[in-house]
């Protein structure tokens, strides 16, 4: 698998409260819109949604 898969999938992972502690202990600390948000753009391009702008 490719690492760039592999990084884009942790990084969804992440950001799921399903069976997640980091994601719990955000929330607990009022962290996890700012966490999503920091996040946000970096998952983009790991989906190769990037426009190409960030080089």
């Amino acid at each position: 698998m490719e690492l760039r898969t592999l990084a884009r999938r942790a990084l969804d992972r992440v950001c799921v409260p399903e069976d997640n502690e980091w994601y719990e202990l955000w929330c607990q600390s009022s962290a996890i819109d700012e966490v999503l948000e920091q996040l946000r753009p970096y998952r983009s391009i790991l989906s190769g949604a990037d426009d190409g702008s960030a080089a």
